[in-house]
């Protein structure tokens, strides 16, 4: 019955802490930055610039997407966004993030505008 007990008391905690985004299983954030959670993650993190001061241009993205924890396709980068818009002079780069289950399924996309 003590063992049952303490192996309860030693379970429980990771559980909890593994399913409510305190802890990640896999290893910290799947996608390496933002907010964390078990089930799904939606979130967008601006890196630089200013959207409201550079003028209307260009908008360009690329994503990478990753299934069972392995890197699928790792096409997601500033340079593939601007080479698809065709954008030479960048103004704001943002991470779009999309997971589930704490990164079963995950999809990065670097969003830039641009001239």
């Amino acid at each position: 019955m003590l063992r049952k007990f303490i192996g309860l008391m030693i379970i429980a905690p990771v559980i909890l802490m593994g399913t409510t985004g305190c802890v990640a299983i896999a290893g910290g954030n799947p996608n390496g930055y933002g907010p964390n959670g078990f089930l799904v993650s939606l979130y967008k993190v601006g890196l630089s610039g200013s959207e409201t001061n550079a003028p209307k241009g260009k908008k360009g993205s690329a994503c990478a997407m990753k299934v069972l924890f392995f890197i699928i396709d790792p096409g997601g980068g500033v340079p593939a966004a601007a080479r698809g818009a065709g954008i030479s002079k960048i103004h704001s780069v943002d991470i779009e993030v999309f997971s589930v289950l704490n990164g079963l399924y995950a999809q990065s996309c670097t969003v830039i505008t641009g001239e």
